[in-house]
């Protein structure tokens, strides 16, 4: 479960009385508070479009960090600033519904030591939190989609050999005269449906279920299943 939490503006103001400290409001809304050296290995969790605000705010400090701490100081931000335009060069690598997952906040590249991209890390819990179960439902709904388009040959040919992309199945079976779907990810359920409602697996469709009277909702036990190409 994400943690929501709101800097005490008092400890901000300390923070931002130590040398060699910054702060920069990204485009998303968010503030990011950080002091030179900046470590890389920090920036991981940043959404797309902050990345490239962060990377034009060091631009306009350089010259006052020449002063302040000088050419070690320049030579931090420069190598920050490579490191965010290397990742920055994978996006034609990822697919759409990636990138648009990355500029929201709900997934984010994941990158080795050499800054090779390797994989993407979605964050299904937060999206459950923010958006709800439709909105997971709907992003692997466009991954499948998108996955199976570039296994074709679309997107694949520019795909790095060492980008390994996690699979996404749809399983569904009948129940109560209608279908029940199944999101997994990764070997993962990350989404049930039924009844056209959306929960985030089985056993919180189970819960809700009890929760009806009788006359509202009679749901008979599942029998089979069977995987459905797409």
């Amino acid at each position: 479960m994400p943690i929501l939490v709101h800097p005490n503006p008092a400890h901000c103001r300390a923070f931002l009385s130590r040398p060699n400290t910054h702060v920069v409001k990204f485009p998303t809304g968010n503030t990011f508070y950080f002091s030179l050296p900046l470590d890389v290995s920090l920036l991981h969790e940043l959404r797309l479009f902050e990345l490239f605000a962060l990377r034009d705010f060091l631009s306009s400090i350089t010259d006052n960090v020449q002063r302040r701490m000088g050419q070690w100081g320049v030579e931090n931000i420069t190598h920050v600033q490579r490191t965010i335009s290397k990742w920055l060069l994978h996006l034609k690598h990822l697919l759409h519904v990636e990138r648009l997952a990355w500029a929201a906040g709900h997934g984010v590249p994941v990158f080795d030591e050499q800054d090779n991209l390797i994989s993407f890390s979605w964050a299904w819990d937060k999206i459950h939190f923010e958006k709800g179960s439709s909105a997971v439902a709907e992003y692997a709904r466009l991954l499948l989609e998108q996955i199976h388009r570039s296994s074709r040959g679309t997107a694949s040919a520019r795909q790095p050999e060492h980008f390994k992309r996690a699979e996404v199945q749809l399983k569904t079976w009948k129940a109560e005269r209608t279908h029940a779907f199944e999101w997994t990810y990764d070997d993962v359920v990350i989404c049930f449906g039924i009844f056209g409602a959306w929960f985030k697996d089985k056993a919180e469709w189970l819960r809700t279920r009890r929760d009806f009277d009788p006359y509202e909702l009679v749901v008979e036990p599942v029998t089979g299943q069977a995987e459905v190409e797409l």
